[in-house]
């Protein structure tokens, strides 16, 4: 989605790190005065990534909102892979 979101704002533009033009903003790394710092420092349309909860956000009418969901069963299979194979035993 980030990916869709970043050729959107910049015109299919090819090559651009999205990963640093959006930050996943509550990831823990690195430190959130360090990621804002990124984030204010950003000259262009902002887009930002976040795992939180919709109630855990602080809606703005300024702002435009993208949701994307996964099927539960593609979660539960997900988790299953991840965990038998990034465990031991």
């Amino acid at each position: 989605m980030q990916q869709i979101v970043s050729q959107l704002i910049f015109n299919g533009e090819t090559g651009l790190p999205v990963a640093d033009m959006s930050p996943w903003i509550d990831l823990r790394v690195p430190p959130i005065p360090v990621k804002m710092g990124m984030v204010e420092a950003q000259t262009h349309r902002r887009f930002l990534k976040t795992h939180l909860p919709v109630d855990a956000l602080n809606f703005s009418p300024k702002a435009k909102y993208i949701y994307m969901a996964r099927d539960g069963r593609d979660v539960l299979w997900s988790l299953h892979n991840h965990h038998s194979t990034a465990n031991e035993g």
